[in-house]
């Protein structure tokens, strides 16, 4: 839908005597509609220019980074397996204590000997892959001291965390490494065969995910850094990044990336700043109203 189009169908004035009453309605509704069809051409302008020479993009997909540039896409693999490998072992000892704590906490049946001897089994497989030496010796105290009591004593509990506390840094940090060198090893190479840094300075980053974002997520720090050090947006290049929660392909991406570029414009143009539609439009009114309502609240108790 263009401008022209969305504004063909005007609405006559209403001759009905509710109608009368609200005099508004009916222009305001088609004002809503002329904003939304105009709204889409934008975006669909906007879109278009997405992945050309003059806007590369750059999207991390998972374990994929893929650049957007001159109508192509190109894709690499930025994770070598070691960051999901020393992932995986900082996820054992909170599964092998929640096993435990559940049947425990649940009054269910105790773990047996058969199901103890197999987490032994399992654990014992463990040693060597990446997994620190105090902390494998921590998980066997702690499944023996299972094996004695049949409970879970707080006691034990503390003296696994804290041998999990220990390790963990270490194991983070080397999982945290690997993905970083892998992702920068991918963007450097992505920037060198573009080649242009005219080009290169327009450069928008997606990064896409299943779950909502967290704080300190990994690629996004990157991408933040990367940014700044190359002085691509300026003072604006939070606007050259974005998370997508929710979007599991490129194109949902670039569709996410056109949306952003529209309402930053928007909000240069008529309101304080190129953030503001990234807010509810509701919140400082409801911040506002709230301290308030419960200074009030708190005045009267």
């Amino acid at each position: 839908m263009n401008a022209i189009d969305s504004s063909r169908h005007l609405e006559s004035r209403s001759t009905d005597a509710s109608a009368a009453d609200r005099p508004a309605s009916g222009a305001l509704a088609t004002w809503n509609r002329l904003f939304r069809g105009n709204y889409r051409a934008w975006w669909i302008r906007e879109r278009g220019r997405l992945g050309s020479h003059e806007w590369p993009v750059l999207i991390r997909l998972d374990d994929v980074l893929v650049l957007c540039h001159d109508g192509q896409r190109e894709s690499v693999e930025v994770d070598d397996g070691h960051y999901h490998e020393l992932k995986a072992v900082s996820h054992l000892v909170p599964g092998l204590a929640l096993h435990l704590l559940h049947a425990q906490e649940r009054a269910l049946p105790g773990i047996d000997a058969n199901e103890l001897s197999e987490l032994e089994r399992l654990l014992e497989q463990t040693r060597g892959d990446s997994f620190d030496d105090a902390l494998h010796t921590a998980c066997e105290t702690f499944l023996d001291a299972y094996r004695s009591s049949g409970c879970v004593s707080a006691a034990a509990i503390e003296e696994l965390a804290t041998a999990y506390r220990n390790a963990l840094r270490p194991l983070l940090a080397r999982a945290g490494e690997h993905a970083l060198r892998s992702l920068d090893k991918a963007v450097r190479g992505f920037e060198s065969a573009v080649g242009d840094p005219h080009a290169w300075s327009a450069l928008s980053c997606v990064v896409c995910s299943d779950h909502q974002p967290r704080y300190g997520e990994l690629s996004k720090q990157y991408f933040a850094r990367y940014l700044v050090s190359r002085n691509i947006g300026g003072r604006q290049w939070p606007h050259r990044l974005i998370y997508a929660e929710g979007r599991h392909d490129v194109d949902e991406a670039l569709d996410l990336v056109a949306q952003r570029a529209i309402d930053a414009r928007i909000g240069r143009l008529l309101l304080d700043g190129p953030s503001d539609l990234d807010r509810d439009v509701l919140a400082h009114a409801a911040a506002t109203t709230l301290d308030e309502m419960f200074m009030t609240r708190v005045a009267a108790a």
